[in-house]
């Protein structure tokens, strides 16, 4: 599958404004967990995407369907990779 380089990262323009009331919106659908880069529209390296997924997993499992921890991750301010 080839994909166009406007849909490689998320983009910042437009109505991102909005973002809390989207995040709302879909927040309140019980069975709606929005992970990774493309889902949750914010910069997730790929050990990150996956933990949100992981988070996700974890919430289906046990019954949760709030999505605090799943918006928690890569939720720091400052954030480095070291090798």
């Amino acid at each position: 599958m080839t994909r166009k380089v406007s849909e490689i990262h998320p983009v910042y323009f437009g109505s991102y404004d909005k973002f809390d009331s989207i995040r709302e919106y879909t927040d309140a659908i019980a069975n709606l967990f929005l992970i990774g880069r493309n889902g949750m529209n914010r910069y997730n390296n790929q050990d990150r995407s996956m933990l949100t997924a992981m988070e996700a997993v974890k919430n289906i499992k046990i019954g949760i369907i709030t999505k605090e921890n799943i918006w928690n991750v890569n939720a720091e301010q400052e954030y480095h990779e070291s090798k």
